[in-house]
């Protein structure tokens, strides 16, 4: 027999958790964009190239190249809203 899975909610409530963006948001990109800037004025040297990497990464201008190469406009979906990144140890 095939249990259920209970969701268990360890902050927030469950109407609030379960509001989900349309792909591409622009209150998310524009959260993103300043977490970017964030990084950078906190973060400036060479010491953390991993944060360096993840500031790049998550700049406006690259999150809007990501949607015009991969968004299709006929499709929606919905992610889990996690974002895992590897930067390159070279």
């Amino acid at each position: 027999m095939r249990q259920k899975r209970k969701i268990e909610y360890l902050v927030g409530k469950n109407s609030k958790l379960n509001r989900t963006f349309e792909p591409f948001n622009l209150l998310v990109i524009n959260f993103l964009d300043d977490f970017s800037k964030s990084l950078d004025n906190k973060f400036n040297n060479q010491k953390y190239p991993d944060l360096k990497a993840l500031s790049f990464f998550c700049r406006k201008k690259n999150i809007l190249n990501l949607k015009d190469k991969h968004f299709n406009h006929g499709t929606v979906r919905f992610g889990l809203g996690l974002l895992f990144h590897i930067t390159p140890s070279n």
